[in-house]
C-alpha cells in the first residue's frame, strides 16, 4: 500500500509557499524572460508538440497500449483527474492571475500562438504532467530497485518537466505557475495511485479495462475532430488507441478460435 513520506509533506509544503508568493509578490518577469528566450533556441514545434502531452486526453491515448502491460498506470491517471481538475479550477478561478501576454509586450518575449489571456495560476498542463509522473512514481515504489525501475521513474520526471517548462516556451505561464502546477499534479498523482490501491475490486473487475478502451476511443475520436491533422503527437496518440483496439479485436478472435476447437 502507498504510504506518504516526507518529500510526499514537503511537496505540500512548496505548494503552500507558492500559493503565498503568488498572492504577495509582483510578476517575477525577468525569471520569465530568461527562461523564455532560452528556450526560444529550440524550434517551435518542440515545444508545440512537447506541451500537447500536457493535455489529458493526448497523454491518456498515448497510453492506450499500457492498458495491457502496465494498467494501474491508466487507471491512477484517470483517479488523479478528480483532485487535479478540482485545484486548477479552483486556484484559477481564485486569483485570476494575468498571463504574460496580459503584462508583458509581445515584442518583448517569444510566444508561440495562441496567445492566452487569464487564468495564468496554475499551470494545469503542468498538473496532467506530474500527476502521469507521480502515478509511475508512486506506482514503481514498491518493486525492486533495477535500471528499469530507475530509468522510467528518472524518464517521467524528466518528461514532465519538459512538459511544465513548454509552457513557459510557449509564454504562456510565469514559472511559479510551473512550480505549482507540479506540486499540484504530484498531489493528484498521489491520490491516483491510492484511490485504486483503496478499490482494487473495482479497478481490476473485467468490465474496468473495457469501460478504459471505450473511453480512450471516444477520447480519439474527439481528438480526431478538434486538432489539426499536421499536430505530430496527437496523431501518435490516436494510432496508439488503435493499436490498443486493434490488440483486444486480436486477443478476442484467438479466444474464441480457441473455444471453438474440439476438445477443448
Amino acid at each position: 500500500m502507498t504510504k506518504i513520506r516526507r518529500t510526499d509533506l514537503a511537496l505540500v509544503l512548496i505548494m503552500v509557499l507558492t500559493l503565498g508568493v503568488q498572492a504577495t509578490m509582483k510578476v517575477p518577469a525577468n525569471l520569465f524572460l530568461f527562461l523564455n528566450s532560452m528556450c526560444a533556441e529550440l524550434p517551435d514545434a518542440v515545444w508545440q508538440n512537447l506541451t500537447l502531452l500536457g493535455d489529458t486526453l493526448v497523454l491518456l491515448c498515448c497510453m492506450a497500449p499500457l492498458l495491457w502491460l502496465r494498467p494501474a498506470w491508466i487507471y491512477g491517471l484517470i483517479a488523479a483527474i478528480p483532485l487535479g481538475s478540482f485545484l486548477s479550477l479552483f486556484f484559477k478561478n481564485a486569483f485570476n492571475a494575468p498571463r504574460p501576454g496580459d503584462v508583458l509586450s509581445l515584442s518583448d518575449f517569444h510566444a508561440i500562438a495562441p496567445v492566452l489571456s487569464g487564468s495564468s495560476f496554475p499551470s494545469g498542463h503542468t498538473i496532467t504532467a506530474f500527476a502521469f509522473a507521480a502515478v509511475i512514481w508512486m506506482s514503481l515504489r514498491q518493486e525492486e530497485a533495477g535500471a528499469f525501475k530507475r530509468c522510467v521513474q528518472t524518464g517521467a520526471l524528466l518528461l514532465a518537466a519538459g512538459i511544465g517548462l513548454s509552457r513557459i516556451a510557449m509564454g504562456v505561464h510565469w514559472p511559479q505557475d510551473v512550480l505549482a502546477g507540479a506540486c499540484m499534479g504530484w498531489l493528484a498523482g498521489l491520490s491516483g495511485v491510492m484511490l485504486v490501491e483503496k478499490y482494487q475490486a473495482f479497478w481490476q473487475a473485467g468490465f474496468t479495462k473495457w469501460a478504459a478502451l471505450f473511453l480512450l476511443v471516444i477520447s480519439a475520436c474527439y481528438l480526431a475532430v478538434r486538432s489539426p491533422p499536421t499536430e505530430v503527437v496527437v496523431n501518435a496518440a490516436m494510432a496508439s488507441v488503435l493499436v490498443a483496439a486493434l490488440f483486444q479485436a486480436a486477443r478476442l478472435l484467438v479466444n474464441r478460435r480457441h473455444l471453438k476447437r474440439p476438445g477443448v
